[in-house]
Order: C-alpha cells, then structure tokens, then sequence
C-alpha cells in the first residue's frame, strides 16, 4: 500500500485557528484532511478506480483532491485456531495502515439472547481477523459508554472481554493483560456455541409507557447519544481507519421525531434530541471513525416488532443517500439506520447470519482509496465532506466520513486508550522516557530521571510510571503502576525494580512515566535464558 507523507495525522485533521487580523476577521488554517472511500457492489470492493473518478466537495463546494492512494489491506488471514493462539508480536510499522475496530454492545437497548448471537459472530470476525486489525469491546448500559478493553491484537484477551462482558481480574489499569486461568477460558471458548442467555419474554415495552416513563426513556435515549459522542471524541487521538460496530435493537424512533400512535395531536418533537444527534455526527466525523450499527432484532415475518416485513434484497446500507442506495425498508430500524447513514457506516440489517454480515463488513472496508485535500475557505467549527464517484455499476456503494472540524483539540494525555496504544504500538513521545537497567539479576530496574525531571519542571508530585513485559507472542505477562513524587533537588536518579520470574523465553519491556501533558515512552528487548 502507497503512503503519502504529508503534514497529516491518519484520519484526524490537524486543524490550527490563527488568531484575529488587524481587521477582527478570523481566520482558520486547515493542514490537508484525509477521508478513507470504501467503494463497494454485494459486499465486494470495487477496485482499479483512478482519481479522476472521483469527485470531492466541501459544504457543497467542489475541492481539489491534492493526493490519491489506493488503500489494500492484507487479505490472507490465517486460520481461525492459528489467529486465536498466536496473535502478532510486532507493532504494526505505520499506525495509519491498521484497522481498528470498536466492538459496542448496547446493553440498554439488546435482549439478551439477541446479544448473545452478537458475542458469537463478533467472535468469529476476531478469529478471522486481518493481521493488521486491532479490536477494542466496550459496553453501553445505565452507567454510560464504558470499555472492557483497549484497541489489541491479543485474541485472548479479547474473546475474554466478549465471552464475559466484565473487566479481568488482573486489575490491570490499562486492561492489556489477563489471568492465567482467564486466558484458558478463552482459548477453550468455541463461539459457535451460543453463550447462555434467553429471550426476554416480556413484549414491546416502549408500547403503552405512560406519558412519565415515556419521558424518563426519552431522557435515556439522549443520554445515549450524549455517551455515544463522547466515546467518538475519544477516538480522534488514535492512527489508523476506525470503525465503531454497534449491537443494538435501537431506541424508539418517535423519541427523534415526536409522532406516536398513542398519542393524538401535533408531533411532540424535542429539539434536544435533534441536537444530541447532531453532535453524534459531527463528533464522529471530526474523529475520522465510521459508526456501523447492527440490528439484532430477529428478522422473522411474523414478529409483530418487524412489522411482518420479509427482506427483499442484501441487508447492507452504506454512506450515500439513502433515496439511491438503499435496499430495503429502513424505517424498520430508522435510528440505526440514521447513525450510520450521517457517519458514512454500514446498516446491518433483516439477517439473522451474523458471522456473514460482519465477514462482509470487513472485506468492504479492507480495499478503498484515500483522498487527501486542503480546504477552501472552510467554515469555523463542523463543515460537511461529500464524495461523488463515476465509471461504478449502478447500485455501488460509496461510504466515507461525512465531515471534519476546524475546531482544535487538545490531547487527552491520561486516556486510557491513548496510553494503551503507546504501550502496545511502540509510539514515539516526546516527554523525558524512563531508562532501563540489567545490573542485579534477576532484576530489572526502570530508572527515573528524577534530576533531570526536577531541573525540567521543578518538584513533581503526579508522575505515574505503567511498566509491561510482553512475550514472544506479544502477551503481556507482567504489569505494574506506580505513583512517583520527585523533589525539587533530589540528589539522584530513582529506580523501580521488578523481579523477573518468567520461564526461559525472549521478551520486550515497555515503560510509560506520565507527568501532566508529557508522556515519556522507552522499551527494550530481552531474554531469560535456560539455565544450565
């Protein structure tokens, strides 16, 4: 794959406000914005397009598409048994070249044996993952949007997260590490068997709510778009082409538009939740990250949820306008079918096939192309992205982000999905590292440069150090968080050690000290030989 290196973050802009002229106007410096295509007919990706095919506008605006590459992602995956026991070691060289995928479950809005059918193909598509994909699994239920675990590559640790719905007991602060008897669990895990769950029997139980329920739901729902936008938000700092995969049944639509069959009169519509919505969007499409939503209702005629609708056609919607491209009813679902129609997502929809839908899903995304561009004149805050494509079969479909902000954003240094995809992916930071030491064994030393620190910042008081050894496999098999105060004028450096006691075997140490904004980041290799 083709890589342009210009003054870009991989799917982020970076976007710089000057301030104010003599004349009060202001005015926005935009670096170039980069928008992943995903151009696609039945589930296959349409390749061997040029730029000239391609046209990109701006608030309605034509742009000149400065860089064209094409994205093709390895295809060859390994085998599922293969893919689950050994998971890569080596950090992917160019962040911008992985795949990270977002797996969501909406507790809130799922039954549970329609979210058990979810775990089992979210599973399955983890098994037969391409080497350069990355899964993170989080949970939306009454406490908000919250992750399992970060972006990984460790199988393990992964269908752990999925087969449990729960944190490990490894309390481990970044969540990158698993027990021992936990990692048992989920190499013995088969997905194809169902996890245990069962319908709830009770029916619709939006219908017949009264007036103060109603309410009190509709304030739930909002509040789901408010989570939802904040987890967007916490994507923007991370490389590489994000898709967020929601399983959910979906709110009631009547929440958005105010039009109930048990209620007479005008439609009581709530700006409110037009708003939230809103923010969804842009908050998505300023982080880069396409928000793809499966419906996990069963798609059987006579449930009366369904509305007694038998699928016509393919159950994918993707970017678009839907008066062009989509393939069945989407008002069976309209507020899923929204999220992913205003984030440039795919609409899973009408199967009951999981595993197939999402394999589809990640071949479509996995072969593309990537346009790049300056912005003319763009406006100040949220500004709309549209792509046109020519010389494609009729009924293709072209997903790509539907946006971008002008709108600057500082970094959030104490995210944890930051600090796991610095520890896991070897990224260069710029703050003062931690240095490693051999000289007691079987000890290693991670030595904090505690008089370079004090001459840099003074005293410090809030330094935390995360310390990981991986294996060979890319495991993590020890962790350790410390909190380090550091005096004005300490009279030497300070030093944390830590006992190795693992078996025979090569190694890499990783060691993360955060002090406010800065961020030191240092690794080294080693090995425990056998002894003789």
């Amino acid at each position: 794959m083709k890589m342009r290196y210009l003054l870009l973050m991989f799917g982020v802009p970076l976007l710089l406000a000057t301030a104010a002229s003599a004349q009060t106007h202001e005015s926005i410096t935009v670096q170039v914005i980069d928008v992943p295509v995903y151009v696609f007919s039945h589930g296959k990706p349409i390749r061997n397009l040029t730029k000239n095919d391609f046209e990109l506008y701006v608030n309605g605006k034509r742009q000149t598409i400065d860089y064209f590459d094409p994205i093709e992602l390895v295809t060859s995956a390994p085998a599922p048994a293969a893919a689950k026991l050994a998971p890569a070691a080596t950090p992917i060289a160019d962040p911008r070249a992985r795949r990270l995928f977002l797996l969501l479950f909406d507790l809130a809005y799922g039954r549970p044996a329609a979210l058990a059918r979810a775990q089992k193909a979210a599973a399955i598509m983890v098994d037969h993952a391409l080497p350069q994909d990355l899964f993170a699994v989080a949970t939306y239920g009454s406490t908000g949007a919250n992750f399992i675990i970060p972006f990984t590559r460790d199988h393990d640790v992964i269908r752990r997260a999925l087969l449990k719905m729960a944190p490990s007991s490894a309390h481990d602060a970044l969540a990158l590490s698993i027990t021992n008897a936990e990692r048992d669990t989920a190499e013995a895990w088969d997905p194809n068997l169902i996890p245990p769950g069962s319908e709830d029997p009770m029916p619709d139980i939006m219908a017949g709510f009264k007036q103060e329920e109603r309410e009190r739901a509709k304030t739930s729902a909002k509040d789901q778009l408010k989570d939802l936008s904040s987890l967007a938000a916490r994507l923007k700092d991370l490389e590489g082409y994000k898709h967020v995969i929601l399983f959910s049944e979906g709110f009631s639509s009547d929440y958005m538009t105010g039009i109930t069959n048990n209620v007479a009169g005008p439609p009581d519509v709530d700006s409110g939740m037009w708003q939230a919505a809103r923010a969804l969007y842009d908050a998505f499409n300023a982080a880069g990250a396409h928000l793809h939503t499966v419906d996990l209702r069963i798609n059987d005629p006579m449930n009366l949820n369904e509305g007694g609708r038998t699928p016509q056609a393919t159950p994918v919607y993707a970017g678009g306008k839907p008066q062009s491209t989509q393939r069945f009813d989407p008002l069976a679902n309209d507020i899923l079918f929204q999220f992913a129609a205003h984030t440039g997502g795919q609409f899973i929809h009408y199967t009951n096939d999981l595993p197939s839908a999402l394999e589809n899903l990640s071949t479509t995304v996995s072969a593309g192309y990537r346009l790049g561009f300056r912005p003319v004149n763009p406006k100040k805050g949220e500004n709309t992205i549209e792509v046109k494509v020519k010389n494609v079969p009729s009924g293709t479909t072209v997903s790509f982000r539907k946006g971008f902000s002008t709108t600057p954003d500082a970094r959030d240094t104490s995210d944890a999905l930051l600090l796991a995809d610095i520890i896991q992916n070897d990224l260069p930071q710029t703050g003062t590292a931690p240095i490693f030491s051999f000289t007691t064994r079987p000890f290693i030393d991670i030595i904090i440069p505690a008089r370079q620190l004090a001459r840099e910042r003074g005293a410090v008081t809030d330094a935390t150090l995360m310390f990981y050894i991986f294996d060979a496999k890319g495991k993590a098999v020890e962790y350790r968080e410390k909190k380090i105060s550091i005096p004005a004028t300490p009279s030497s450096d300070m030093a944390v050690r830590q006992k190795l006691i693992m078996p025979p075997g090569n190694y890499v140490a990783k060691a993360l000290l955060r002090i406010d904004k800065s961020i030191g980041f240092a690794k080294v290799a080693f090995a425990i030989p056998v002894e003789k």
